[in-house]
């Protein structure tokens, strides 16, 4: 498996071929984001349990949709089952993708509340809510460089997903691979980040309905974002070779 040095506007091109993915079967689409949709929301909601158990799955979901794309560009056909597709041979290393997502997260919110940043208090009507984001005022700062650490732990964790869901390797080399060829790739990586926060135009202006389509195109965006970085044809977890002067190796390899 090797890594290839984009140029920063091929982020472009991951959003356009995954557009071409999303409307080559849109109701396949709608039906896979919409269970992914309904079983978010019953796990945000269950006490205690629901918040841990949607980061260790979303990864496994966000898998099974890797699959899907795979699937479907192979001329096989793709349902909602595919979101559970890459529990069986992926399972606990898509989990350790989850396990490390959300460990990096809670350090991140604790040490921010560390820094000064108001405690929320328990929030039971819509003027405990507003009585803390006036709490929030002179600490912008705080949540903006939280933001930006949340949004680094996400983009450093990119590629972990496609690796583990298309290709047999362990968790900690998949980690690696994605540290990689994110820092590889660093200028596609900001544009990509940029094409997201436009996104979130459409969605106000449509008033969240926009979400039915960036939702599918998101998770399509990694595939198409791995097949344009990584060329896996051929492949050798263990001893990953570099053939051609544009291609990068991993660390895997020293």
């Amino acid at each position: 498996m090797k890594t290839r040095d984009v140029k920063a506007l091929e982020a472009v091109n991951w959003v356009k071929e995954a557009w071409k993915i999303f409307v080559a079967n849109p109701a396949a689409w709608f039906s896979i984001i919409g269970a992914w949709l309904g079983i978010t929301i019953l796990l945000m909601v269950t006490p205690l349990i629901g918040g841990i158990a949607l980061a260790l799955l979303t990864p496994i979901f966000s898998g099974g949709m890797i699959l899907a794309c795979r699937d479907q560009l192979g001329g096989k056909g793709f349902s909602t089952s595919h979101l559970f597709a890459a529990f069986k041979e992926s399972g606990r290393r898509l989990m350790a993708v989850g396990s490390l997502s959300l460990l990096c997260e809670m350090a991140i919110i604790m040490g921010i509340f560390a820094l000064g940043l108001p405690t929320p208090p328990k929030m039971e009507n819509l003027e405990g809510l507003a009585t803390y984001v006036a709490q929030l005022k002179g600490h912008e700062g705080l949540l903006i460089l939280a933001c930006v650490l949340l949004l680094l732990v996400k983009t450093l964790l990119w590629f972990t997903v496609p690796l583990l869901a298309l290709n047999k390797m362990p968790f900690s080399h998949a980690l690696r691979w994605s540290l990689f060829a994110v820092f590889s790739n660093i200028g596609a990586a900001l544009v990509f980040i940029a094409l997201l926060a436009l996104s979130y135009i459409p969605i106000v202006f449509t008033f969240g309905l926009a979400i039915i389509v960036a939702f599918p195109l998101f998770f399509i965006c990694g595939y198409t974002s791995y097949v344009s970085v990584f060329d896996a044809s051929d492949s050798n977890d263990n001893a990953p070779k570099n053939d051609a002067p544009n291609e990068a190796e991993s660390p895997d390899s020293t």
